[in-house]
């Protein structure tokens, strides 16, 4: 149902947010990839929605926390297209180098359903 979805996006904006603004808690590679998720589950495809993804991946980025799940929503949630040209755009115009972009990610090596 339309209403449900939009309630389960409006609490994982809000959840998102207060992760961002705690003082205890910070956000991590699976933080953002769950969002990112809620995004592409739950917002229709438009420019409202593109803009959010930029948004969010550009802190991503950022806050080098791009790790496999975030890559992995970010190529279900946007054309090849699209995806590189914001990978252009994060490195040229906000000086942030692509290898920084997971400076701050710890990807486990284990399969935690073995």
């Amino acid at each position: 149902d339309e209403r449900d979805q939009e309630e389960a996006f409006r609490v994982a904006c809000l959840t998102f947010d207060e992760l961002r603004i705690s003082e205890y808690l910070q956000p991590t590679h699976v933080s953002y990839g769950t969002f990112l998720k809620a995004i592409r589950k739950l917002m229709p495809d438009s420019e409202i929605r593109e803009k959010l993804v930029t948004s969010v991946f550009r802190r991503c980025c950022k806050e080098g926390l791009v790790g496999e799940m975030v890559l992995r929503e970010m190529k279900a949630l946007s054309s090849p297209d699209f995806y590189q040209s914001l990978l252009e755009e994060i490195d040229t115009k906000l000086g942030i180098p692509p290898k920084s972009f997971s400076a701050n990610v710890v990807e486990r090596d284990y399969d935690w359903r073995e």
